[in-house]
């Protein structure tokens, strides 16, 4: 599980005034934000297919939506940096794929800024002329006045046109190239996977060499599972899988129908929104997604590390968490009396990364009192 910085609120003044130069009869705030977040969240979790039919509910997809999701990035992003991957470049060139509103290119120009970037070069591929719009409107001011501090200056390219035939148009070499919650809108047909797999590889081919293609999906079970199959595709072909995987073996998650892969970002919402979420009957604490990293360079081998997938699931007497290695998958409980303040599985969540000695041996359950338990 990764903690991540609060939203600064320098984003929601930057938002409210670009909904509110932008949107015009079409913003929204108090009780009818709430509504439109709320109709809009039900879509995205349960309706995906009518998303392309839907009246666009743009105020709550700028007002709630983007500074919600725009931490989401930090975990693929995270994952690189532990690895040592992340772009050696002072200015890094990024290829945003369905780039909506801007939320996943926000989400790299504020981790850029604590990672010593300078600058982002961007190209944002995307249909929705009023989405353009208002990424143009923000990106203006990253890195520029209040926002200097929490993001870096972005030099944007528009390109008002359909993702599918990007990499014919645009060359790179690119050190990221992003889809935020946009492959699942590509290629639902019968041979859904494998065309996703060819347009990735397609794209790999415009990155730097040492630039990654950073994939972010919905938390749900189609859309994570979907993306799972991906990553084996991908891996036959000689794909370098950076992450969420700390191994090169199937996905042992696929092997039930129940089991899904995804994470979690310990981050509250920025204060405003907590109300608005509350309203929706959304969740205000967490963000959850499911995401690929596809790293240019070669594979490397299988490290000793443990992907938490899994709880922690409390039952009488016990705690329990799923993790996802090399040897397949395996549960650690800690028992309630071997509890302490230091206890290293206090804060473990989805997402987290562990080290346990002895390596457990697929489908173990291991006591944490019986083995050395830390986090990376």
């Amino acid at each position: 599980m990764i903690h991540a910085q609060p939203l600064a609120p320098a984003w929601l003044d930057a938002i409210d005034a670009t909904a509110t130069n932008i949107l015009g009869s079409r913003d929204r705030t108090g009780r009818a934000l709430v509504d439109e977040v709320k109709a809009l969240s039900q879509i995205y979790t349960r309706e995906r297919s009518q998303l392309a039919t839907q009246a666009d509910p743009i105020a709550g997809r700028l007002r709630f939506f983007l500074p919600r999701d725009l931490p989401k990035v930090e975990g693929p992003l995270a994952d690189l940096s532990r690895q040592g991957l992340l772009p050696t470049a002072s200015t890094w060139r990024v290829l945003d794929l369905g780039a909506g509103l801007g939320t996943t290119t926000f989400g790299i120009s504020a981790f850029a800024k604590r990672a010593g970037v300078q600058s982002l070069h961007v190209t944002a591929v995307e249909q929705d002329d009023i989405g353009l719009r208002i990424l143009e409107s923000l990106a203006r001011g990253c890195g520029h006045g209040v926002m200097s501090e929490h993001s870096v200056p972005i030099k944007l390219r528009v390109d008002n046109s359909d993702m599918t035939t990007a990499a014919d148009r645009h060359q790179g070499p690119f050190d990221l190239i992003v889809m935020g919650l946009s492959l699942n809108e590509l290629f639902n047909d019968r041979a859904t996977i494998e065309r996703r797999v060819a347009y990735l590889l397609r794209l790999r081919s415009l990155l730097s060499h040492d630039g990654s293609i950073i994939l972010v999906e919905p938390a749900l079970k189609t859309t994570s599972r979907d993306l799972q199959q991906v990553r084996g595709f991908l891996q036959d072909r000689g794909a370098h899988i950076a992450a969420p995987c700390t191994h090169t073996e199937a996905c042992p998650l696929l092997r039930r129908d129940r089991d899904w892969c995804h994470q979690q970002l310990t981050v509250p919402l920025p204060a405003p929104l907590i109300p608005i979420a509350k309203q929706a009957g959304l969740r205000f604490e967490r963000l959850t997604w499911a995401h690929l990293v596809i790293h240019a360079g070669p594979s490397r081998p299988s490290t000793s590390d443990w992907r938490v997938v899994g709880g922690p699931i409390v039952s009488k007497g016990r705690v329990e968490w799923q993790v996802c290695g090399e040897p397949g998958l395996a549960r650690i409980a800690r028992l309630d009396r071997h509890q302490t303040p230091e206890h290293p599985l206090n804060e473990v969540g989805r997402g987290a990364l562990l080290q346990i000695d002895p390596m457990p041996k697929d489908g173990q359950l291991v006591r944490a009192d019986k083995v050395t338990v830390h986090a990376v």
